[in-house]
């Protein structure tokens, strides 16, 4: 039972899914017969030896014919073997009769080496103290300009235009220039040989560059003569070429100084008429400048934007072509000062707007800053001297415009509204100085250059203003004092928006305070009078005091009620209308309140007068009821 046990184990333990197992199984059905009956099962195994049996024979009768192959092959290598060695023999013959042959090849190669060394030798001394023959052609001649290189679409590819195409631009290596540099080169490589066995043939070939170096600066000279009698551009091939040219030229300074004069002469020249181009016909995309002369502002500005790009392209050109040589801007750009010069006064001479010649200056101001910035250290030009003294003659106009306007006002005063408003001729001057006040604060030019001081502006329009009661007729205090307050006024109001106008600001303030205390004091005068209490006061002013007060003349009980009694009548029908044609409501409150402190004033001084015993009043009979001061201050509002 145990050995069965261990049987069923062991055929349970089997895993009929292996790889091995499935092909045993396979092998197996490939012989074994469909019919799986007891017979069959018992005769497998035999089956399967017999089958073992049939495949070792195979085997074996494989590996016999393998063997008779081994032993043929064995045969071959022998044969190979023998033919190897046969090979080797002969290499070795072969090896012994040509190592003659190496050795004289190594000693041609070594021939050659040296053959070869003293060539370079003799090249680079040809290439240090001799000129190509295309370097010779290039100085003597071959001319120095060829035809400017055209770009092909977005390519950076050149074409050469065609021959009517005369434009010139830096010739390319080995060029004229390159070609000189050469010659220099070779002339301080023979100063390095002086002093030893070479230095006759240093000295020889040094003469020899000399003539070509002298002969060279001469054709260059003429060339850049001619170019600056002609003219040029200021393409950047031009001006590089140009700039070689001058730089090359500053080793014969003759030469470099009459190119520079001729350049200075051409540039005048061309300024010039281009400055007359701009003015009468305009340039490319933009219209003649004297298109817009009836407009002073925008053609000044336009004139001086023109001369101030001018400036800045002549520095350019000048730096860039005579590297920084910036002085030369004194000899050219004041050849635009007449011009410009003639057309600036011409405006200011023909304009009569305050305004406009203002603002003419306040440009001429800001380009002299600018000009003078873009100079730097070449800022005492002429341009900017002229500049100046165009901005002091613009300024000494406007102020004789102002003046002339101001005094006619004060001479002949314009007549009065009927309601004492702001005249119209001064509105008009007060507008004027406020068009002015907006271009100084949003000016540009520079603090020192400015040629009037804010007080200076000021005073020329509000000093006249100020006097011109001075010549105003048929107005009595009262009005004259409104009439000025609401002028002072309305000038203040122009004033006050800038902090720069302060100090006027205060000067006017304190006027108008003044106006309307003599406003009140006159008002407030009237209404005493008119009641009688004012004669009361100035009887006891008078006062000597030798005996009662009420016993002197006029200032009797009787008397004295009656002007209390007529002041206080006259408080209910007073409105102050008068000071309704102050123009400003804050003056109108003003001037109510301060004559009401006034005639409080008044009446609280004659009360106390008569409150005192020893001026011999008594409060019954006349004075019974009179009021008391704080009942009058409170009818008056106070």
């Amino acid at each position: 039972m145990r050995v069965l046990d261990k049987k069923l184990q062991k055929v349970l333990s089997l895993r009929t899914d292996s790889a091995e197992m499935l092909g045993a199984l396979e092998s197996l059905a490939s012989f074994y017969s469909e019919e799986n009956t007891l017979d069959a099962r018992r005769n497998l195994r035999s089956e399967i030896e017999q089958r073992g049996l049939a495949l070792s024979e195979s085997f074996l009768g494989e590996m016999e014919t393998i063997d008779e192959n081994l032993s043929t092959l064995s045969l071959d290598v022998d044969k190979i073997v023998s033919k190897c060695d046969q090979l080797l023999g002969e290499m070795r013959a072969a090896d012994d009769a040509t190592s003659k042959f190496l050795g004289e090849i190594k000693m041609l190669s070594a021939e050659r080496l040296q053959a070869e060394e003293r060539v370079k030798a003799i090249e680079a001394f040809s290439g240090s103290f001799q000129l190509s023959e295309e370097q010779l052609r290039c100085l003597q001649t071959a001319s120095i300009a060829i035809a400017t290189p055209l770009y092909r679409g977005d390519s950076a590819d050149y074409e050469r235009p065609d021959q009517g195409d005369d434009r010139e631009v830096d010739v390319s290596a080995p060029d004229f220039f390159s070609s000189l540099k050469q010659v220099e080169k070779i002339q301080s490589e023979c100063m390095s040989l002086l002093n030893t066995d070479s230095e006759k043939a240093a000295i020889g070939i040094s003469e020899l560059m000399t003539g070509y170096k002298e002969a060279a600066h001469e054709r260059l000279y003429r060339w850049l003569q001619d170019r600056c009698e002609k003219g040029f551009d200021f393409s950047r091939s031009e001006t590089t070429l140009i700039r070689k040219a001058f730089m090359t030229l500053k080793a014969a300074p003759a030469y470099y100084d009459h190119c520079r004069e001729r350049l200075v002469e051409n540039r005048r020249a061309a300024l010039v008429q281009e400055f007359s181009t701009a003015l009468v016909e305009g340039t490319v995309g933009a219209q003649p400048i004297e298109l817009h002369a009836h407009d002073s502002v925008r053609y000044v500005g336009d004139m001086l934007a023109w001369v101030h790009q001018a400036v800045a392209n002549e520095k350019d050109m000048y730096v860039s072509i005579l590297d920084g040589d910036a002085a030369l801007l004194d000899k050219t750009i004041p050849a635009l000062s007449p011009i410009l010069m003639l057309r600036v006064r011409q405006v200011a001479a023909s304009s009569s707007s305050m305004v406009t010649t203002y603002r003419v200056g306040d440009i001429v101001g800001f380009y002299v800053g600018t000009v003078r910035s873009c100079l730097r250290e070449n800022a005492r030009n002429q341009i900017v001297e002229d500049l100046v003294l165009l901005q002091q003659e613009i300024t000494a106009q406007f102020f004789h415009l102002v003046k002339a306007r101001t005094e006619k006002i004060v001479m002949n005063p314009p007549a009065y509204p009927s309601d004492l408003s702001v005249s119209h001729t001064v509105a008009d001057m007060i507008h004027q100085m406020g068009d002015i006040l907006v271009v100084y604060k949003g000016s540009m030019v520079l603090e020192e250059d400015q040629t009037m001081e804010v007080e200076d502006l000021l005073g020329c329009f509000l000093e006249p203003l100020l006097r011109i009661y001075e010549t105003t007729a048929g107005l009595d205090r009262s009005d004259m004092a409104i009439y000025m307050a609401n002028n002072i006024f309305a000038a203040q109001t122009c004033l006050a928006r800038y902090d720069f106008a302060a100090p006027w600001v205060q000067k006017l303030m304190s006027n108008v305070s003044d106006w309307m205390d003599t406003l009140v004091s006159e008002r407030a005068t009237v209404i005493l009078k008119s009641c009688g209490m004012e004669r009361k006061l100035a009887n006891a002013s008078q006062y000597s005091g030798e005996a009662p007060l009420c016993g002197v003349s006029g200032m009797s009980a009787q008397e004295v009620g009656s002007a209390f009694n007529a002041f206080v009548n006259r408080l209910g029908s007073m409105s102050f209308t008068e000071f309704d044609r102050l123009t400003n409501p804050r003056l109108r409150v003003q001037a109510r309140h301060g004559a009401s402190l006034l005639l409080h004033e008044a009446y609280s001084k004659l009360f106390d007068i008569v409150q005192d015993g020893n001026n011999g009043y008594t409060f019954d009979g006349p004075l019974r009821g009179i009021h008391s001061p704080d009942q009058v201050k409170t009818l008056l509002s106070l």
